[in-house]
């Protein structure tokens, strides 16, 4: 590995280390130490907590007043961009993401909301996209700096495996807001220079199934689980199934038969409980198949028809279970 003579000097020089990063958090700290800093997280917090948005004054006002948002941004800017070229190794004090064309920075997080700042390079291709990703939350997103052509898509329920889609063109400019729900996304399109917005998301309070459609014919294409804590809760259900006699099946069990949880982790709890025990497990598989009200009765019902007809011996069994 070719290591870059700055870093390795930086490695043994514990003193430089702290010095770098003391700077950049003393940069931020100090931005975040202004008023219209601490008010917006106050609001944020509460917006966080599911309050509405037009009783959060000073988050609001970020969002809607496009010299006020480019005012408070810049603060932050103005304090970092020195500080980093003093300190090109100091590790920014902040979340921060980036993929081509696109980064991200988290300004600040609290309970189901996020406040970011969020930067596109222009595409290096310009076609128009095929498919639309709807998430289960609501953004309202500031046009900071640049415009942009580009396109929304609106449908009333998205809860269908086959949509209709409402599809609308725009030209953003600076200081256009984008408001988009649950059934709402958009696509930015054409654009020449780098574009800067200042985007507010919330997710909802029990997140449901994110869901990728073909916007031709509106058909669903794939659907994952929009509850991150299911999401861990599953990995950790995959850990617990390829653990033997790990005592593991009773929780298994709960998860499958208990419907206030996500779908998709109920039913990997179906899964590993019949990989698990294929007895007992069969035996939650028929409960489930069983209960007319129960979202996952009718994939449990012909899961059960299949395994039937392919092991003989588990018609007895689902009779003892009936």
């Amino acid at each position: 590995m070719n290591v870059h003579p700055a870093i390795r000097a930086l490695r043994g020089d514990w003193a430089s280390q702290r010095r770098a990063q003391a700077a950049l958090q003393q940069a931020v700290a100090a931005w975040y130490g202004s008023g219209l800093s601490r008010d917006i997280e106050k609001d944020l917090k509460h917006y966080g907590g599911g309050a509405e948005l037009a009783g959060c004054a000073s988050l609001l006002g970020v969002l809607t007043d496009h010299g006020a948002a480019l005012d408070w941004v810049r603060g932050l800017i103005e304090r970092l961009i020195p500080t980093m070229c003093e300190e090109p190794l100091g590790d920014l004090p902040l979340r921060f993401g980036c993929s081509e064309g696109f980064a991200t920075i988290q300004l600040f997080s609290a309970g189901r909301a996020v406040l970011s700042m969020v930067a596109y390079d222009p595409p290096q291709r310009r076609s128009r996209p095929e498919t639309v990703l709807l998430v289960d939350r609501e953004s309202t997103e500031l046009l900071l700096c640049g415009q942009a052509e580009g396109v929304s898509h609106h449908c009333e329920d998205p809860g269908n495996d086959r949509v209709d889609f409402a599809t609308c063109t725009h030209c953003w400019r600076e200081g256009d807001q984008i408001e988009l729900t649950a059934g709402d996304a958009r696509h930015l399109l054409r654009f020449d220079r780098t574009i800067l917005t200042l985007q507010l998301m919330r997710s909802a309070e029990i997140p449901k199934v994110t869901r990728k459609f073909n916007l031709s014919d509106g058909r669903l294409l794939s659907s994952a689980s929009g509850d991150k804590q299911a999401s861990r809760d599953q990995m950790a259900l995959n850990v617990l199934g390829a653990m033997p006699d790990c005592g593991a099946f009773e929780t298994m069990e709960r998860l499958a038969l208990d419907t206030t949880r996500d779908l998709d982790l109920r039913w990997e709890a179906v899964r590993q409980s019949l990989a698990l025990n294929s007895v007992r497990g069969f035996a939650v598989l028929s409960t489930l198949a069983r209960r007319p009200k129960d979202p996952l009765a009718l994939p449990a019902a012909r899961l059960r028809s299949q395994l039937i007809a392919e092991h003989a011996g588990l018609a007895k069994l689902d009779r003892e279970a009936a």
